[in-house]
């Protein structure tokens, strides 16, 4: 097997299929712009030419030695670090980059020049880089449009402070269009982190709560899956969605909703209910993601008509004031419930993208529901005319703005505004939705104010429901016609399966207890001198079935919302420490398991106090 079926048996086991038809369109085209020069110790490196000029990929010298010292200069990575590299080159740098981890980082290169792959794999060994199970690489033109969702899984809460960008030599200069997107995407997640780490610190019972009081609602309700399973029947490529934010300049623009009617489909994220409702407008669907909405917003007995899409830790009084039909979709804490649910629907109830904000998550419904044109209203994203959102928004939410998070963005008419930290990630969330979405999906912001969103067609509200809702479509009827969950033998069945969570949850904790004595075991023999004993391998290979438990049991998210605030201190201890001793790795383990207990115990009494009171009315014949 010569050198590049070498590359090529790796990179297959590792491609996702569904970018194998995108691999081999590559391996058929011919290289322009790339090319392979013989070094001064007669070595090979890459090359790209450029408006008459070579671009070397590596050094002309010594190839080897120039990698060695540009890995060098990163100096060492953290355990757990994600190592983001732009650029893949002909892999020594990467190799040398590789040689500093010891399995517990996360590689992730993305290569912006299909071409520079398709010859590096013909020219240099790369699969001993890319077998690696820790090693991620994106080519664009080939799964580029998975990058987004590897950053996004690789990065999170308690590894989000040890992220590294890397770029390899004069990758920056050939690509400088593609690198700052790259690091857009990755410092976009970064800031995803954190926020959801300050939410989920603070408020993570308050969440764990949510899920508990609307799971019955879950239950009666439908999903997410079958709304988009039962609007894929309908062609919508003539018929926009319109999402209404509660911005300010929403005043400006708000009644010319009125002429829309069923020419195209309106999403309605819950802060801008009350705007929509006072002015007589009829939405088709509105949209709520947090559980720490101010209750003002479901005052009005209106709301209560329409349908909602809703998360599964929504605040409950929303699915509790409902008369329309309800839509869920997985949250944060949910996993173990919706597993379990796989049992009746093997699809699950599904999610959304969601870029923190519910007005991202209103883009992923309109997206995930087939529609190829979205107009975005009432997405101000800053503070315009110095306002925060829309009259008639609940005030005590409204006024919520910290002078040491404000910053400036570009508005849509070219002035700079101010907008806060928040706001701005949550525009960047769009800009990378409107650029992965290219080609499908054409964005037009009809705002008429606020923050600048690149990438959409700016035109005002008048001008789009003219121009682009000319068709009609019964949605009211469409949303009627969406099947429940489960039937009322398969609900039946899941409420007297919930019902005996407390008793899952004990046998959770007997697995927690069983790692706690399998640390102090392995303590004791460590300091006996017994590491070649049975009873030192047994402790350790108790304690690795525990620590696999945050990955292999489902319900240990919904755990953990009870006690994140002293999990994530554990963990954050865990991950930036130095060279540990046996001793120190078991008391912080042991630490870490004795939280896991006392959020199992938090999380039994909730589900007796909450779950089971309303689920026994409904088991019994």
């Amino acid at each position: 097997m010569n050198l590049s079926e070498q590359n090529e048996q790796a990179f297959r086991r590792k491609l996702d299929k569904q970018f194998v038809d995108q691999y081999e369109d590559l391996k058929m085209r011919r290289c322009e712009r790339c090319f392979v020069a013989e070094t001064v110790d007669h070595n090979e490196i890459l090359c790209q030419q450029r408006d008459g000029y070579n671009w070397r990929l590596n050094s002309i010298y010594e190839p080897e030695l120039a990698a060695e010292k540009y890995a060098e200069s990163y100096g060492e990575f953290h355990d757990y670090a994600v190592i983001c590299i732009f650029g893949m080159s002909d892999g020594r740098v990467i190799r040398k980059l590789c040689e500093k981890c010891n399995g517990t980082q996360s590689i992730i290169i993305y290569e912006p020049d299909c071409e520079n792959f398709m010859m590096a794999m013909e020219h240099f060994r790369l699969d001993d880089i890319i077998e690696k199970e820790w090693v991620y690489l994106v080519v664009e033109e080939m799964n580029g449009d998975a990058l987004h969702g590897i950053l996004d899984a690789l990065i999170y809460p308690a590894n989000y402070s040890l992220v590294t960008e890397c770029v390899l030599p004069n990758y920056s200069v050939l690509y400088p269009a593609q690198e700052q997107d790259y690091s857009g995407k990755m410092w976009l997640c970064v800031k995803k982190q954190f926020f959801n780490i300050n939410t989920s610190v603070s408020d993570g019972n308050k969440m764990a709560d949510c899920i508990l009081y609307n799971l019955p609602c879950v239950l009666r309700g439908s999903s997410v899956n079958q709304l988009k399973n039962e609007m894929k029947k309908y062609n919508l490529t003539q018929i926009p969605a319109i999402i209404v934010g509660a911005g300010p300049s929403l005043d400006r623009n708000i009644r010319q909703l009125k002429e829309v009617g069923n020419r195209a489909f309106i999403i309605a994220v819950d802060s801008a209910w009350k705007a929509l409702l006072r002015e007589g407008i009829h939405y088709h669907i509105g949209v709520s993601v947090d559980f720490n909405k101010n209750p003002e917003l479901f005052d009005d007995e209106q709301f209560g008509g329409y349908p909602l899409v809703l998360t599964a830790n929504v605040l409950p009084l929303a699915a509790e004031k409902s008369r329309s039909r309800l839509f869920f979709e997985s949250s944060a804490g949910f996993e173990g419930f919706e597993e379990k649910l796989k049992e009746k629907v093997p699809e699950g109830i599904g999610g959304l993208r969601s870029g923190g904000s519910v007005s991202n998550d209103a883009f992923s419904l309109a997206e995930e529901l087939g529609f190829t044109k979205i107009i975005l209203v009432g997405q101000d994203l800053a503070y315009t005319d110095g306002k925060t959102h829309v009259s008639g928004f609940a005030e005590s939410e409204a006024n919520k703005r910290r002078e040491e998070t404000l910053t400036q963005v570009e508005g849509m008419d070219g002035s700079l505004l101010r907008t806060d930290l928040q706001m701005a990630t949550y525009r960047e969330w769009f800009e990378t939705a409107i650029q992965r979405t290219e080609g499908e999906i054409t964005v037009y912001n009809a705002t008429e104010g606020g923050a600048r969103m690149h990438g959409a067609v700016e035109l005002t509200l008048e001008e789009a429901v003219r121009e682009l809702c000319r068709e009609e479509l019964d949605f009211s009827t469409i949303l009627k016609n969406v099947p429940n969950l489960l039937s009322e033998q398969e609900q039946k069945e899941m409420r007297g399966a919930f019902y005996e969570l407390d008793a899952d949850f004990r046998r959770l904790k007997e697995q927690v207890a069983a790692g706690i004595d399998a640390y102090r075991t392995l303590v004791s023999l460590e300091e006996a001198g017994a590491q070649n004993s049975a009873a030192y391998r047994a402790a350790v290979k108790q304690i690795g079935l525990v620590n696999a438990l945050e990955e292999q049991e489902p319900y240990m998210s919904f755990i953990e919302c009870y006690v994140t605030r002293e999990t994530y201190a554990v963990v954050q201890d865990i991950y930036v420490a130095e060279e540990l001793t046996v001793k120190e790795i078991a008391d912080r383990g042991i630490r870490l398991l004795k939280e896991y207990e006392k959020g199992i115990d938090i999380a039994i009494e909730q589900v007796q106090k909450i779950l089971k009171p309303a689920l026994e009315p409904c088991r019994k014949p």
